[in-house]
């Protein structure tokens, strides 16, 4: 059986019966056959193998398909056991196999960032070891083991998979012809790589186990990748010890792997069970048998020193995702593959050279995408609820351990979350594939024009998305009431999510001002309680969210913010009830004509990032003002900025009529106004009298100094360059 891995339920088999056998969903895709999960009539569950239509029309495809069963069921308890053979309504030949719960060996160390533990990969090591005892007991040699055809079941038993390329010693017509290559590079011993059939025989598949744990054990290949073609790397090089790539290791287990992957037939181990006593005597019999790692990560060491087991990930939040099925838990994870696989380029699928997402590298986007949504929707029609994950800073989990890895270019997403407050995501039956659409722009991590997670979760109508955000940091007590959970209708407590508000950094802040904008309402006079007090920051971000409310309540509340001890406060509470009152003016008189010209500069500044509309008049008053040119240059350029922010028709308007204003007296200082004139112009000007003001005086015009025709010529090439840019887009 092919490993449940990446899947495509557009496969038009799927919901079909073949004899008794109903098929249930496509659980993986090989060179030769596809694999799904079936039911029988009666209740039982199978996986069935069916043989690729192009194939089954060739008599040697068939034949050896078939024998697969055969050579499978003498390898022993260690191979998928085969229970039954047909053939199907258009003649392809279909096997009836044991199903396995689990995961293969590369997924498991793909999740834990491309190695295995030493005990791991010792216990790998000796259950592949064990199963080909009884292979080659029989006269069988796989040929082609290597991680993804060693599938680890949830009840701790390994699995050796495919025997399809498998060799049984008999008759010449079922030998491999001389010179034929078949297995996977990384994986192939030089007898293999030179295709010397008459030469493969166990210690073949002995080499492969050798390669296994080396790969395994230092998050590399063999023969690693370089200048010279592979196979003849594989055909005529020693491998290196795997003590020059993962210094550290116990001596006794590189002596291990370096005598496996010796050149020399005759001086690797000559049987599988002679690698397996190795193994055996290093770790102790009864410690091997006590210490299986199971799929949740056990807390044991290796006897003798060296790599201990990692520690057990720290238990995942509470919550849906803690109630998974195994089964829900293994098409989640194909699912979260698949999305992978839908938004990376073909180009970064061809450089991981991935062999399982090999059937996808040919397909474009959009149909790489469909097939992930359809097999979304396949996996929430079987699921019991739906298919819920914990966000974790290094990928996703469920109880049973991290799911999905994320890799470049999808490895900053998960901590992005995490960082943000998102703690849980789930999917619901229903999933619309705009929706779904959505989901994958989320793992993505492409939020535009969203700041952060919660606030995309929030904002965004996903109405089978479902999540959980918990706005207080890592170490701090938790709030169960301030966790914006969208499977949950509860009351929001707003005392304490105000209380939270005050030590929220700024994309857990947002996440909690946006749902104040959905539950505050009631609760507006303990929102604006906190006006007199807030910093600048949080006290904008609360008026944006009495205004949002709308209600009589919430204009009263505004007004404590006219109390605040920040200006731009003052100002933006009186902008919202009264804009053209009195009192509004006076503030914004006195934030950008009285104090400290710094005092002033950073009013300016605040009035232009929170966009008080209000502001313009006074600003553009300040400016038209006989007191500009008295004023320190980088506060003329801040108010001119910051109209620009507000109304930039008017500052545009009022930079020509400054530009063409030749004062005698004061020139200097005048002509400095002028030169911050001709910046904005080129900056913002759009009209044909722009580009006239600015080339007269660049001719000199209006006594313009040199200085000002310096400056109105660089601005003349701004503009133009800015007008045929916009040409361009259009």
């Amino acid at each position: 059986m092919s490993p449940p891995h990446l899947t495509a339920n557009n496969d038009p088999r799927v919901g079909k019966t073949l004899g008794k056998w109903t098929l249930e969903r496509l659980l993986g895709v090989g060179g030769m056959a596809s694999v799904y999960a079936a039911s029988h009539r009666n209740g039982a569950v199978a996986a069935l193998k069916v043989l690729h239509p192009e194939f089954a029309r060739i008599p040697e495809a068939r034949s050896r398909f078939m024998r697969e069963a055969y050579i499978a069921n003498k390898a022993g308890p260690g191979a998928v056991r085969v229970l039954d053979d047909d053939v199907d309504d258009d003649g392809a030949p279909y096997l009836v196999m044991e199903l396995l719960t689990g995961e293969p060996v590369d997924e498991r160390a793909a999740r834990s960032g491309g190695r295995l533990s030493v005990l791991e990969v010792l216990w790998i090591a000796s259950e592949t070891l064990a199963t080909l005892e009884v292979a080659h007991a029989n006269g069988i040699i796989h040929r082609d083991l290597k991680p993804e055809n060693l599938f680890w079941t949830v009840d701790d038993s390994l699995k050796v998979l495919d025997f399809g390329i498998a060799r049984m010693h008999a008759t010449g017509s079922e030998r491999t012809v001389a010179g034929t290559v078949m297995g996977t590079l990384g994986f192939m011993a030089h007898e293999q790589a030179l295709g010397r059939s008459a030469e493969i025989d166990a210690r073949t598949d002995i080499w492969a186990v050798g390669a296994i744990m080396y790969h395994l054990l230092s998050g590399g290949d063999v023969h690693p990748a370089g200048e010279m073609n592979a196979l003849v790397v594989a055909a005529t090089r020693q491998p290196e010890s795997l003590a020059s790539v993962a210094p550290g290791l116990p001596a006794e287990v590189v002596r291990i792997v370096d005598r496996a992957l010796q050149f020399e037939r005759e001086d690797r181990y000559q049987t599988a069970a002679a690698m397996r006593q190795e193994i055996v005597r290093f770790v102790g019999a009864d410690e091997m048998k006590a210490s299986i790692p199971s799929l949740r990560p056990p807390p044991m060491s290796v006897r003798g020193g060296g790599n201990s087991l990692r520690p057990p990930p720290e238990e995942p939040a509470p919550g849906l995702a803690t109630g998974m099925s195994s089964e829900d838990t293994m098409a989640l994870r194909e699912l979260l593959d698949l999305i992978e696989v839908a938004v990376l380029s073909r180009d970064e699928l061809v450089a991981r050279a991935r062999p399982r997402w090999q059937p996808f590298l040919q397909l474009g986007s959009f149909r790489r995408l469909e097939m992930a949504y359809r097999h979304a929707v396949s996996a929430l029609g079987a699921a019991h609820i739906g298919l819920f994950w914990n966000v974790l800073p290094e990928g996703f989990a469920t109880s049973q351990g991290l799911l999905w890895v994320a890799r470049p270019p999808l490895a900053p997403t998960p901590a992005q979350m995490f960082e943000g407050g998102v703690r849980m995501l789930g999917l619901l039956p229903g999933l619309e594939l705009e929706e779904f659409r959505e989901v994958v722009r989320l793992v993505r991590g492409d939020l535009t024009p969203f700041t952060d997670f919660a606030t995309f979760l929030q904002s965004s109508p996903l109405p089978h998305l479902v999540h959980r955000i918990d706005p207080t940091k890592p170490g701090m007590p938790e709030h169960p009431s301030l966790s914006m959970d969208s499977t949950r209708s509860g009351q929001a407590d707003v005392v304490a999510m105000m209380d939270a508000l005050a030590t929220s950094d700024p994309a857990l802040r947002a996440a909690l001002l946006n749902r104040l904008e959905r539950v505050g309402e009631g609760h507006e006079v303990d929102i604006g309680s906190h006006l007199r007090t807030a910093g600048v920051d949080l006290a904008m971000g609360l008026l944006r969210v009495l205004n949002k409310l709308g209600t009589e309540a919430s204009r009263e509340a505004m007004l404590h913010g006219a109390e605040s001890d920040f200006p731009i406060v003052r100002i933006e509470a009186l902008a919202s009830v009264d804009p053209d009152g009195e009192r509004l003016r006076s503030e914004l008189r006195a934030a950008v004509e009285t104090g400290g010209s710094s005092a002033r500069v950073q009013n300016l500044v605040a009035l232009a990032t929170y966009k008080i509309k209000a502001a313009a008049p006074v600003v553009a008053q300040r400016i038209k003002s006989a007191e500009l040119d008295g004023l320190p240059l980088d506060e003329r350029r801040q108010l001119f900025a910051t109209l620009v922010a507000l109304q930039p028709s008017r500052a545009e308007n009022i930079a020509l009529g400054l530009l063409q204003d030749a004062r005698p007296a004061s020139a200097e200082a005048h002509d400095a106004t002028r030169e911050v004139a001709c910046e904005v112009i080129g900056r913002i000007g759009t009209t044909s009298e722009a580009r006239e003001v600015l080339s007269l005086a660049a001719n000199g015009s209006w006594r313009a100094s040199e200085p000002v025709r310096a400056a109105a010529r660089a601005a003349l090439e701004t503009f133009e360059a800015r007008i045929e840019a916009c040409r361009d887009d259009s």
